[in-house]
């Protein structure tokens, strides 16, 4: 398809959102209300209805690799937290990635511009799961799970926004995957709480219920 007929298809589908009543009641929109917030990956495999369609929810940020390597994500979360008070922060992984494998492989050195800066610094945040994975024989899952648990550290420890909010017991902020494994497509499943990063931590700090999977423990924990 040709970028017009592109363009074309989403005006259709527009026109049948705002007629459907999906972009809400003016009176609903003079401020915005988010008490969830995340980050996930620019994949469009993802699929935000995973956590609900409800208008106003959350806060979005997207890159590749779900990652915190400058100043815009990080912004995106502090603003939620002191301007919309938003209380659950989430950092979604997903399997597949092609951010995390490529700088494991080192396929990212052959991008350019901005993409090859974002995995430059992804890279050096990952480089010490690398260099254990690849002695370690791991597969992508580990060093898809492996990032999850990163960004929560960078979220914590380069914004004291976030990490004043949590300490306070206002926020927090919880490392997820989204699956897309045979008969778990589109499953959310918890990895890290707050920068704990084994089960049995996690499950102290969640809801009864709540689908806690990680497949391997970090040999570089936060804690």
């Amino acid at each position: 398809m040709e970028p017009t007929d592109l363009l074309e298809q989403i005006i259709e589908n527009n026109r049948k959102f705002v007629g459907s009543g999906g972009g809400g009641d003016a009176d609903d929109l003079v401020s915005q209300k988010a008490p969830v917030a995340y980050i996930a990956c620019s994949d469009a495999r993802f699929n935000p209805d995973a956590l609900g369609s409800n208008l106003q929810f959350a806060f979005k940020a997207y890159n590749p690799g779900n990652a915190f390597t400058g100043y815009e994500s990080l912004a995106s979360m502090e603003y939620t937290v002191a301007h919309n008070k938003s209380k659950l922060l989430m950092v979604i992984g997903h399997e597949g990635c092609g951010a995390v494998n490529s700088v494991v492989s080192g396929d990212f050195r052959n991008e350019e511009g901005s993409l090859r800066v974002h995995l430059d610094v992804l890279y050096n945040q990952l480089r010490d799961y690398i260099e254990y994975g690849e002695k370690q024989k791991m597969d992508s899952h580990f060093y898809e799970v492996m990032n999850v648990d990163v960004q929560v550290r960078n979220l914590l420890r380069n914004s004291p926004t976030v990490r004043d909010a949590v300490e306070r017991g206002e926020a927090m902020v919880v490392g997820m995957m989204y699956l897309l494994r045979k008969g778990s497509e589109g499953k959310l499943v918890v990895t890290n709480v707050n920068g704990k990063d084994d089960v049995r931590s996690i499950k102290k700090l969640v809801p009864k219920g709540t689908p806690v999977e990680r497949g391997y423990a970090n040999p570089m924990p936060f804690y």
